[in-house]
C-alpha cells in the first residue's frame, strides 16, 4: 500500500495485485518452495483492456503452498503510461473497398466421421481435445494400393515456453511453462471455444471437449475444435511440358483449436496434406503483455528498461516502445511437441542422413559436391538432435522390416524447417 501512494494510487478498488507461477529462474525463494511472482494492475480504465495497466516498479514473490508474500521489492516508481486507447475488441470496420470473400462446399465436406475416426483423401486419424494438452491426433495412417498403413500413433503439444528478456527482475522473472502452470480450464485455460467465421470458415464442422470442474465433474466445453478443408490457390503439382501445364489444384484438410494463455491466444493447426505429409503450425496473436518505462519517444535518449551496452560499449536493446511510456519486451515462445510415431508398425528406428562434403578428383573440374552419409541413432540419448544451418541433416522413422518397391526400408521424414546451407567450396 505505502508503494501505491508513492505512485499517487490510493483508490484500492481500482488495483489488482496477483501471483502467478513460472518457471525456473533460480531465485533465491525457489530452493525447496512453488513459489510465484507478483505484481499489481491499476485498472483506471479497464474497457481498453488490462495488459497496458501495470503498475511498474512492484515485484513481489509469493510461497504457492501456504499462501504468503516471502519477499516485496519496490524498484522505483514509473509513470502509469497513459491509456493508448488502441485496444478495439471488435477489430474495427472494414477497410473501404473491401469486397466479400464467398467460399462454400454445397455438396457437404469430403471428409466423413464413422465412429470418432475421420476419414479425408487417402487420411484415417482420431482426435480428441484434452483440457491441458489441447488437440491430440491419434492414429493417423495413409491407404497405399488397398493397404493402410500406419504413420503417427499418437502427436500432441508436449509444453509452452515463453521467457522474457529484460534486466530487471520485475520481468525476467517471466519465464512461462504455458502449458503445464496455466492449466485453469475454468480460468485462463488453454483451449477455448471458437467463433465461426473468425476462428474457422462458416463451413467447418465444430466439435466439443469433455472438461471438469474444480470439484471433478465433467463439463462439456462447445465449440473446442474445427475441422475444415482449404483451397489457397496454390498447386498440388503442376509441370510445363509440349507447350501445356499439367497439374491438379491443392488442398488440406485443417484440425485446429485455439489455446488462450492470458494475453496470448495460439492458433494450433494439425493440417493433413494430399501428398501425405502432417504440417504442426502454430501462430501467435491476442495482446502484448507491456511494460510500463519513462520514455515516451523512440527519438528520446532510452533509459536501461530498453537500453543496455555490452562489454565493448556497443547498444543493446532489449525491447521497442509500441506506445507512449510502454515497451514490448523482447521475449520468445518455444513449443515442444510429442511425436510417437509407428510407420508401418512399431518396429521403428531413428536415422539421421547428414550431408557431407566430398571431393573429387583433381582432375575434376569442381572441386566437392555433397553427399549423403546416413546414420542409425542407437541409443535415445544420442538422438537428441540440433539442427544446424552448417550441418544440414534428414531425421527419418524408418522401418528395417518393410520395405517399399525399389528395396529402401520405409520411412516418415520429420522436416524442422529450413536447416541448409550449401556446402559447395570453390
Amino acid at each position: 500500500m505505502e508503494a501505491l501512494k508513492k505512485r499517487g494510487i490510493t483508490d484500492l478498488n481500482l488495483v489488482t495485485c496477483y501471483a502467478t507461477p513460472g518457471g525456473y529462474i533460480a531465485l533465491p525463494e525457489q530452493d525447496g518452495r512453488r513459489i510465484g511472482w507478483g505484481g499489481c494492475e491499476y485498472n483506471e480504465d479497464a474497457e481498453n483492456g488490462s495488459e497496458d495497466r501495470e503498475v511498474g516498479g512492484i515485484f513481489f514473490t509469493v510461497d504457492m503452498v501456504s499462501k504468503k508474500v516471502l519477499r516485496f521489492t519496490d524498484y522505483g516508481v514509473v509513470p502509469m503510461p497513459p491509456v493508448s486507447s488502441l485496444y478495439d475488441p471488435n477489430g474495427g470496420p472494414a477497410l473501404a473497398g473491401t469486397k466479400p470473400i464467398v467460399v462454400s462446399q454445397p455438396e457437404g465436406p469430403s471428409f466423413t466421421i464413422t465412429d470418432g475416426e475421420v476419414s479425408w483423401q487417402n487420411w484415417h486419424f482420431r482426435f480428441r481435445v484434452d483440457p491441458r494438452s489441447g488437440p491430440v491426433i491419434n492414429m493417423a495412417s495413409l491407404d497405399y494400393k488397398g493397404k493402410r498403413r500406419s504413420v503417427l500413433y499418437e502427436g500432441s503439444l508436449s509444453e509452452m515456453y515463453v521467457p522474457y528478456m529484460d534486466p530487471e527482475e520485475t520481468w525476467n522473472s517471466h519465464v512461462f511453462l504455458e502449458s503445464g502452470e496455466y492449466f485453469m480450464n475454468t480460468g485462463l485455460g488453454i483451449p477455448k471455444p471458437l467463433q465461426k467465421g473468425t476462428d474457422c470458415p462458416d463451413y467447418a464442422t465444430y466439435f466439443s471437449g469433455t472438461f471438469f470442474h474444480d470439484n471433478g465433474t465433467p463439463s462439456i466445453r462447445p465449440q473446442l475444435a474445427c475441422l475444415f478443408e482449404r483451397t489457397l490457390g496454390d498447386p498440388a503439382w503442376r509441370h510445363w511440358d509440349d507447350d501445356a501445364v499439367s497439374g491438379r489444384p491443392g488442398r488440406e484438410l485443417v484440425f485446429r483449436s485455439i489455446a488462450v494463455v492470458g494475453n496470448y491466444d495460439y492458433i494450433l493447426d494439425w493440417r493433413f496434406e494430399q501428398e501425405g505429409a502432417i504440417t504442426v503450425a502454430v501462430g501467435a496473436t491476442g495482446e502484448l503483455e507491456v511494460k510500463p518505462v519513462p520514455d515516451k519517444m523512440a527519438s528520446e535518449m532510452m533509459s536501461s528498461n530498453i537500453m543496455g551496452k555490452d562489454a565493448e560499449g556497443n547498444p543493446l536493446e532489449f525491447g521497442h516502445l509500441v506506445a507512449a511510456n510502454t515497451d514490448g519486451v523482447d521475449h520468445d515462445h518455444f513449443f515442444s511437441f510429442r511425436l510417437d510415431l509407428d510407420v508401418d508398425g512399431t518396429n521403428n528406428n531413428f536415422e539421421v542422413d547428414k550431408l557431407v562434403q566430398y571431393k573429387l578428383p583433381a582432375t575434376s573440374p569442381r572441386k566437392t559436391i555433397w553427399a549423403m552419409a546416413p546414420k542409425t541413432i542407437a541409443t535415445e540419448g544420442s538422438a537428441m538432435q540440433n539442427f544446424s544451418m552448417e550441418h544440414p541433416a534428414m531425421w527419418r522413422f524408418t522401418n528395417p522390416s518393410v520395405h517399399n518397391e525399389l528395396g529402401y526400408p520405409t520411412s516418415f521424414e520429420i522436416m524442422p524447417g529450413l536447416t541448409g546451407a550449401s556446402l559447395i567450396a570453390g
